[in-house]
């Protein structure tokens, strides 16, 4: 959980059906084409505050077309992946192997990089450092503590290429919603996890009710913060909103 401010989900959506509806009543376009713009919007907004996007940094550019920094976001994670890395290992050269293989190599190695640095340890092998490396993590799949498992190079980059190939897996859950709504502009390090993790999405069109639900249900991140990530969204559309309905009664004033 994060130590940051905290979001009040229900009030943030309160806030958000509030604008829209503000939005509809003073609009000249459909109702059903202003309601899908503004969830595009929060799609999009959805999108900036998930990991690895999110954060104190949030990856948004502003201006009057707002639009998700992807890479921005990338290379934010990818800090935070060798980030936790380091906490995680001590990394050994791999240059050390043929030194472990002579007589008294092993003696030599740990009297260079300190007990823990064994044979036991660096016998390990790429699955069992990754079993041991997910053991350390908390519920937001970051590392505690800084544990420095002696592990060898070669091991670690092999953990380094795992975890970046699940880069964009807590955002992918959203995937279902952006084919539905057509949001543009999602890179393929995060719709190549469409169909792996879990997410739908329910429409109800009628002629008295006009809901969408998207749902992201991947377990790659813990949902009480999945809900901050939504709750800062909601909160982040309502406000476009407002300003929009703000401009458009200020031109009719002018007139």
């Amino acid at each position: 959980m994060s130590n940051g401010p905290r979001w009040d989900y229900a009030a943030a959506q309160a806030r958000f059906v509030t604008e829209l509806q503000r939005t509809i009543a003073t609009g000249r376009r459909a109702a059903r084409v202003q309601v899908q713009e503004s969830f595009r919007g929060m799609l999009r907004f959805v999108f900036a505050t998930t990991p690895p996007m999110g954060g104190k940094n949030a990856s948004l550019a502003g201006g009057e077309n707002i639009r998700v920094d992807y890479a921005k976001g990338k290379r934010q994670g990818k800090r935070a992946i060798l980030k936790d890395l380091s906490r995680a290992f001590q990394p050994i050269p791999a240059a050390f192997k043929q030194t472990a293989r002579r007589p008294g190599g092993w003696d030599l190695i740990e009297r260079r990089f300190g007990p823990r640095a064994n044979r036991e340890n660096l016998d390990k092998t790429p699955d069992q450092l990754w079993s041991w490396y997910k053991s350390k993590r908390n519920a937001r799949r970051r590392i505690m503590g800084r544990p420095r498992m002696p592990a060898w190079t070669t091991s670690i980059k092999a953990i380094e290429r795992k975890l970046l190939e699940q880069q964009g897996m807590t955002a992918g859950g959203w995937m279902d919603g952006v084919r539905r709504f057509n949001v543009p502009g999602v890179p393929a390090w995060i719709s190549r996890h469409a169909g792996k993790v879990g997410g739908s999405v329910q429409v109800t069109d009628t002629e008295t009710e006009l809901k969408y639900m998207v749902k992201n249900n991947t377990s790659h991140s813990d949902s009480a913060n999945i809900q901050q990530k939504l709750a800062v969204a909601f909160t982040q559309q309502a406000n476009a909103m407002a300003r929009r309905t703000a401009d458009f009664l200020n031109r009719q004033r002018i007139r």
